[in-house]
C-alpha cells in the first residue's frame, strides 16, 4: 500500500514538473508581451531637439513598417495607431517631472488647423460610430462637412483667423474622441483650466517649457515616422486636414479595409500643408 502511495506521489510530481516546463517554454517562445516590447522600444536616449526628433521618426517608422509587413485587415489601422500612440506616450513620459496626466479638455480651445494621417482618421471614425448616438454622429459629421467646405482654400493663418471650431469638441471644449485623438493634438502639453495653464506631464513643479518642447518633438517625430513607414509599405501616408479627412472616413464604407488594401480613400481631401 505504501509503495502504491509513493509511486503515485512520484507520478504527480512528474506531471506537475512537466506542466511547469511546458508553461515556461510557451512563454519563452512566445516572447515578451507586446506592451512590454513597445515600452522597451520607445525609451528615448538622452537627447533633445533635432536628435530627439530623428530618434522618434526612426522608432515610429520601424514600428509602422513592421506592423504593415504582416497581413493587412480592417483592423490594421486600429492596431497601428494604438501601437504608435502607446509608444509616443511612453517616450513623452520621459520628460522632466514625467507623471503623465491627461485631460479631455482641448488646450485653449484651439481653432487652428489640425493634421492627421489616414489610419488616425479611420480610427476616429470607428470610435465615433461605436460610441456615439446617431444624433451625435450626424452633429460631428455635419460640423466637419461645413468646416471643410468653408476652409477649402484657406492656409494655416487664414484658417486660424476664421475661428474654425473642431467638430470633435463639445460645448465645454471636451474632446469627444480623447482616447484616440490625433498625434497633432497629443503634441500640446499645456491645458487651460480654472487655475490657469497646467502641465499634463507633472505637478506644480513641472518645467512647463521643457515638457512642452519634449512632447511636441516626440509627437512630431512619431508622426513623421508613421508617414514614412506607411509610404514605404505602398499605402497612403499623407497628412490631411482633419475636417475633410473625417468626412471621408465617416462616409466611406469599409474604409479601414480599403485603405489597408492600398485604395486612395482620402484622395479628394485637403492636405495639411
Amino acid at each position: 500500500m505504501l509503495f502504491i502511495v509513493f509511486v503515485s506521489l512520484l507520478v504527480s510530481l512528474a506531471v506537475v514538473s512537466a506542466i511547469a516546463v511546458f508553461a515556461f517554454l510557451d512563454v519563452a517562445l512566445a516572447g515578451p508581451p507586446e506592451s512590454f516590447t513597445t515600452s522597451a522600444q520607445w525609451q528615448p536616449p538622452l537627447a533633445r531637439d533635432d536628435e530627439l526628433f530623428r530618434w522618434a521618426t526612426a522608432t515610429a517608422s520601424t514600428a509602422t513598417a513592421r506592423r504593415l509587413a504582416g497581413p493587412r485587415t480592417s483592423g490594421t489601422a486600429r492596431q497601428l495607431v494604438a501601437e504608435i500612440y502607446e509608444g509616443s506616450m511612453v517616450a513623452i513620459a520621459q520628460a522632466p517631472a514625467a507623471a503623465v496626466r491627461s485631460e479631455p479638455n482641448c488646450s485653449n480651445g484651439r481653432h487652428g488647423m489640425i493634421g492627421l494621417t489616414p489610419p488616425e482618421a479611420l480610427v476616429i471614425a470607428e470610435e465615433i460610430r461605436n460610441t456615439k448616438s446617431r444624433q451625435e454622429i450626424w452633429r460631428i459629421r455635419d460640423g466637419a462637412m461645413r468646416n471643410a467646405d468653408r476652409t477649402t482654400d484657406m492656409d494655416h493663418e487664414r484658417f486660424e483667423s476664421a475661428g474654425v471650431t473642431c467638430p470633435l469638441l463639445d460645448k465645454n471644449d471636451s474632446c469627444a474622441v480623447f482616447a484616440v485623438r490625433p498625434m497633432h493634438c497629443r503634441g500640446w502639453c499645456l491645458t487651460s483650466g480654472e487655475d490657469g495653464d497646467r502641465c499634463l506631464l507633472g505637478d506644480d513643479t513641472c518645467d512647463a517649457h521643457a515638457c512642452d518642447t519634449h512632447t511636441k518633438t516626440v509627437t512630431s517625430g512619431a508622426e513623421d515616422g508613421l508617414c514614412r513607414g506607411i509610404e514605404s509599405a505602398g499605402l497612403d501616408g499623407n497628412v490631411y486636414e482633419l475636417n475633410s479627412a473625417l468626412v471621408a472616413a465617416l462616409d466611406t464604407p469599409a474604409g479601414a479595409e480599403r485603405w489597408a488594401e492600398g485604395e486612395s480613400v482620402f484622395e479628394q481631401c485637403k492636405l495639411y500643408e
